[in-house]
């Protein structure tokens, strides 16, 4: 979850469409989709804005199938395989190495070698967290990490909750935020957070008084341990990303005095 720079000049994408509106199966759509792409940047992405180009079905199905033959070019392997991520800028987990379609391939096979529409990914974000949902009620979406330039200010927490020795995990929008980053934030965190976001905060829950216990030499008191998470945020958010599970795992544990006091207990 973060902001990165567009991977590629609308310029440079529309010399990808025309070398491909040479050959005769494209010359006749080379048009439309050239205006396709101009409206995906003059609308950010924003799929309440995005509508699917008048492309028939079967155009529309070729146009998907591109991917599969374009997948391991050096440009596409460039955006995936891109270095100083700190964590998946779609989920905010650990893992990296995929490729995700902002907006579907099966849906808009226009954008499917898009580069704008291609966001470097975890393999969680790319097969079984959101599958297809990009977009909800109202101005509700998925963050578009080319055109949010807001994305790097911490957007989410989590919030643990009883009982302790089994806790849920809750990520929830930050307070504070302006609308309608709050709506923005609370569908892209609900739609992409899931089943590997659960079992990775259990283990961190599990395993935190340990670490802690390195770091801290005894008798360790709440103003210390306070102290102590608040230093381990800080060094999350420098070398994970601010909108890192963890970041968001201990922004929620440092503003949460029950949550806190059960983990001295456990020191």
């Amino acid at each position: 979850m973060r902001f990165l720079p567009l991977p590629v000049t609308p310029a440079e994408e529309k010399e990808v469409l025309a070398k491909l509106g040479k050959q005769a199966l494209w010359a006749p759509h080379l048009a439309n989709w050239e205006a396709a792409y101009d409206a995906y940047h003059a609308a950010g992405g924003d799929p309440h804005v995005v509508v699917k180009s008048a492309f028939d079905k079967m155009t529309g199905a070729a146009q998907a199938k591109l991917y599969d033959t374009r997948r391991r070019t050096a440009q596409l392997e460039a955006i995936r395989r891109q270095t100083g991520l700190l964590s998946c800028p779609v989920c905010g987990s650990s893992s990296q190495g995929s490729l995700d379609h902002y907006l579907p391939k099966d849906e808009f096979g226009e954008f499917s070698i898009m580069r704008a529409n291609l966001i470097p990914a975890c393999s969680h974000c790319n097969s079984d967290e959101k599958g297809t949902v990009y977009k909800g009620a109202g101005l509700a979406r998925l963050f578009h990490p080319y055109y949010d330039d807001w994305l790097d200010a911490a957007l989410w927490r989590v919030r643990i909750l009883k009982p302790y020795a089994a806790p849920r995990f809750v990520p929830e929008p930050m307070p504070g935020l302006v609308a309608p980053r709050t709506a923005i934030v609370a569908f892209h965190i609900s739609t992409v957070v899931g089943r590997q976001f659960r079992i990775s905060m259990a283990n961190w829950w599990s395993t935190l008084p340990n670490a802690l216990s390195v770091r801290l030499p005894p008798p360790v008191t709440g103003a210390a341990l306070e102290a102590q998470l608040a230093q381990e945020l800080a060094v999350s958010e420098a070398t994970m990303g601010i909108n890192s599970w963890q970041s968001a795992a201990l922004r929620g544990l440092v503003g949460d005095a029950m949550a806190a006091a059960d983990v001295l207990a456990r020191l």
